[in-house]
């Protein structure tokens, strides 16, 4: 006679898996659902949208809010947005900052964190903290200064000015986590590679920083979506001139007055270039582990 195995006959490392998977499709669900309900609403007209009952999908799909976005009119509806040349030179603006942003903080974050993760010196404990110190001051702190100073050479409405102000608040951010990664890398690599004669930046620029790319790649997604999606800085130093960002040019001039689903067809359309970016890292994030850099300093 066979009988059925009970529930406690299952090993305990299959419990933990199953848990595990479920944990994950749950916060996956749980995150993915405002994007799905954005996305939701983007398809769906305004007839649709006042509907009585409530639609819960678009029964007919309708992509006019996108165009509209670009400032394209359709007969019969009202137009809300700006011109095609206003939006589209947002968005190149937003690309303008965001990439150089995102290369430079990314440059200068590996070549600070390694000597900061990896080598004694005198001050580091100083630069260490000036680092952490530097992310406590808020924004609304900052800003006046900034528009002060870019007031008096001209960065005021320039992208450079933006550049300028998210690589202060980045590069700390940015040189925080790769100088934990750095610190958990294996000394005996680097050590058989200085055997072998290769200098300092020789080890740094062909031993470590290929092993460091998941930490690399997570800084660079990082420093992308802070300088793509930030919204304070850009809108007191660049309202109403032609650098206007993505962000800016779409809550100031879209979404004042717009229905739901035109704001929203904006906001999908803003998840375009992370997700993209994302996917090109994708490789690399997957084999990262994270290093809390204030342990690697407590343990020094």
């Amino acid at each position: 006679m066979k009988f059925k195995k009970s529930e406690s006959d299952i090993p305990r490392s299959k419990q933990r898996i199953i848990l595990t998977y479920f944990l994950v499709i749950a916060v996956a669900l749980w995150s993915l659902f405002p994007i799905g309900n954005a996305f939701r609403i983007s398809l769906m007209s305004e007839s649709e949208l006042s509907a009585v009952p409530i639609h819960w999908y678009p029964h007919e799909i309708d992509l006019r809010s996108y165009g509209m976005i670009f400032g394209k009119t359709f007969e019969g509806v009202e137009y809300w947005g700006v011109s095609p040349t206003e939006m589209l030179n947002s968005v190149f603006s937003s690309l303008t900052v965001a990439v150089p942003t995102m290369i430079i903080a990314t440059l200068i974050a590996v070549f600070a964190a390694y000597p900061l993760g990896r080598l004694k010196f005198k001050f580091k404990t100083t630069i260490f903290v000036t680092l952490l110190f530097s992310r406590i001051l808020p924004p609304v702190a900052l800003v006046i200064p900034f528009y002060f100073i870019f007031s008096r050479i001209g960065l005021v409405g320039n992208p450079l000015g933006l550049i300028i102000t998210y690589l202060s608040g980045i590069i700390p951010l940015a040189t925080w986590i790769l100088m934990g990664y750095f610190a958990q890398l294996p000394a005996e690599v680097e050590w058989a590679a200085r055997m072998d004669g290769y200098g300092r930046f020789a080890t740094l620029r062909r031993v470590l920083i290929p092993m460091a790319l998941p930490g690399i790649a997570v800084v660079a997604i990082l420093s992308f979506l802070m300088a793509w999606n930030e919204f304070f800085f850009a809108f007191i130093l660049t309202t109403g001139s032609s650098a206007a960002t993505f962000p800016v040019m779409l809550l100031t001039q879209v979404t004042i007055f717009a229905p739901q689903n035109l704001m929203l067809a904006g906001v999908m359309l803003s998840l375009i270039p992370p997700v993209i970016l994302a996917l090109i890292f994708q490789r690399y994030i997957t084999r990262l582990h994270i290093v809390d850099p204030v342990t690697v300093q407590q343990n020094e």
